[in-house]
């Protein structure tokens, strides 16, 4: 597939084809033969690394090596140059150049100045860099110009890095939906993945397994209430009652589908807001992206 048919990633519904285009100018996307692949194999990280009950702002994950989900980014935060770098967001590799993430991730005021953002790749604990570890800076922000903070329309964004990322088995890029992927095969099974924040017991990268709900159900009332749009899905579990959730500090962290007649993983949407976590009733809420 060439760069002109990867303009339809963020597609139609979400309306970002403007920024997209700014990334496809570049023309390093990942290629199909690459992208969306990662090890089957379990978690090296051990039950007493990581805390479950809610403290980790993830609720109901499990811990997992970075190698599990190499696409998974931190993008870090600090308020001054004399301040150390600490976990702000969530986001996903599209490209060794660029990162995609929400737009209230770089939103407000303290966090548009690239100067005082890095995306950390290839990590399994936020807070802490291994051998694996690639730290870069931030070139470029691209937020989508028509972002509404109040209704969280059109809420996604593109960092460019430099330099550009090292693919490996630690690092390594999604694939990105286009309309026939998404209209000729089905995903058979959705994560969340995600880091906690600075405020949290633990900082390590984790997962879970998460299924869609539909709108009129995430809409209702005693739900979102109103707040889910066209181009927006709810996660994670059908019934509401609780689940695996991922939280505040894991704004634009992805949401990783896997496709078996390509075998291989798909974005399928970001993380756009979040209100507690693990509440009945008040799923995540995602821009969608295929």
């Amino acid at each position: 597939m060439n760069s002109c048919a990867k303009l339809f990633i963020l597609i139609a519904i979400a309306g970002v084809c403007v920024i997209l285009y700014l990334a496809t100018l570049e023309g390093h996307f990942t290629a199909d033969l690459n992208c969306g692949k990662r090890p089957e194999r379990p978690s090296t990280m051990m039950p007493s690394d990581y805390d479950d009950n809610g403290g980790g702002r993830f609720v109901g994950g499990t811990p997992i090596d970075p190698s599990i989900w190499p696409w998974q980014v931190s993008i870090m935060h600090r308020p001054t140059a004399a301040d150390p770098f600490q976990h702000h967001c969530g986001g996903v590799i599209i490209s060794q150049d660029w990162i995609l993430t929400a737009a209230i991730c770089v939103h407000a005021p303290q966090h548009r100045h690239s100067s005082n953002l890095v995306v950390k790749a290839g990590t399994t604990d936020a807070n802490h860099n291994d051998a694996n570890t690639q730290e870069l800076q931030i070139e470029r922000i691209v937020r989508h110009k028509r972002f509404n903070p109040i209704t969280l329309r059109y809420n996604i964004a593109l960092l460019k890095l430099k330099p550009s990322l090292v693919f490996n088995t630690f690092v390594d890029g999604i694939c990105i939906p286009d309309d026939s992927n998404v209209e000729e095969h089905h995903y058979s099974i959705c994560h969340i993945t995600g880091y906690a924040g600075p405020n949290a017991n633990t900082s390590i990268l984790q997962e879970a397994e998460v299924k869609e709900i539909g709108n009129p159900r995430c809409n209702m009332p005693t739900w979102q209430n109103y707040k889910v749009a066209r181009d927006m899905f709810c996660m994670p579990h059908p019934s509401g009652m609780g689940g695996p959730d991922g939280c505040e500090m894991n704004l634009g962290g992805p949401v990783s589908c896997f496709m078996p007649a390509k075998n291989r993983y798909y974005v399928y949407g970001v993380r756009v807001y979040t209100k507690d976590c693990g509440v009945p009733r008040q799923p995540n809420i995602y821009l969608r992206h295929s």
